[in-house]
């Protein structure tokens, strides 16, 4: 019994995946929160090939209101990202070059995830990109505006460098290679920090402080045969808010983990879960 409970939790993210998982269409793309107009979604086709054919670089674009309703229940924003890049395989399977950009606007968080083949300096361009981008249109209700905004921002950032063999200017000099592996070691342990203090960064549904933290209990685990279930018991640290959501536990398949879109972004790409997050 222990064994399967282990087996379940350990799978849970891709099992979870298989239940409502996004699917983008040929150009990469999946409006679920129906945030784009007619107009901004064919000039997101446009931009979307556009980086393609100059760089190529695969985007794909899925916005969706909550994880938690596509698939997600459960997962945190960064595990979420790089389960559903690897499920749809995103980018070219030698150079593993693709870009996931995520957003869930009811969830307030979006990500940018890169694929396996872009380095650790990276991470820090896609922060830059989701920080000066996109967070002050999104935090302005602009999201249509921030989005489109954003993917400029990952063509000049991000698949041009790549694209032109740059490795974001620190190659010629390892002093600055150690001094920003330091920095960026510092960062993480700050921001490691503040996520054991303030639940990621989730924030609260009744105070809107960021302080919201999530309890995941397995009731009944997955099986080959049936679906599980659990509860997410969410507490905040500056209210008194509490709230138990139950969520299903996909049944347990070996075909989840090889699924894959038969969009034009699939070509066997993967990520290790580099990329920087956003919430506002």
């Amino acid at each position: 019994m222990r064994l399967k409970l282990f087996l379940a939790v350990l799978l849970f993210p891709f099992a979870a995946l298989a239940d409502g998982l996004p699917r983008p269409d040929a150009d990469g793309i999946a409006d679920l929160a129906n945030l784009l107009s007619p107009a901004e979604e064919t000039q997101l086709r446009a931009d979307i090939q556009d980086i393609r054919a100059e760089t190529g670089v695969a985007l794909v674009v899925i916005t969706m209101d909550r994880l938690a309703n596509h698939g997600g229940a459960g997962q945190s924003l960064e595990a979420y990202a790089t389960a559903l890049f690897n499920n749809l395989r995103i980018g070219d399977a030698a150079k593993d070059d693709g870009v996931l950009l995520l957003v869930a606007s009811d969830d307030r968080a979006m990500r940018i995830e890169l694929g396996s083949g872009f380095s650790w300096t990276y991470d820090s361009r896609a922060q830059t990109v989701i920080d000066n981008t996109m967070l002050p249109r999104f935090r302005d209700g602009r999201m249509a505006e921030g989005i489109l905004a954003g993917v400029a921002g990952i063509k000049d950032m991000i698949a041009l460098p790549f694209a032109e063999g740059r490795w974001v200017g620190l190659a010629d000099s390892w002093p600055l290679m150690l001094i920003g592996a330091v920095v960026l070691w510092v960062v993480r342990w700050i921001i490691g920090i503040g996520k054991r203090m303030y639940g990621a960064y989730v924030r609260c549904p009744s105070c809107g402080q960021p302080g919201l933290q999530r309890q995941h209990e397995v009731m009944q685990s997955a099986t080959s045969y049936s679906s599980g279930s659990g509860i997410t018991h969410l507490t905040c640290s500056f209210c008194s808010f509490v709230e138990d959501r139950p969520y299903t536990i996909a049944m347990l398949s070996d075909s989840s983990s090889s699924s894959h879109s038969d969009s034009g972004s699939s070509g066997g790409g993967s990520s290790s879960g580099g990329g920087a997050s956003g919430h506002w």
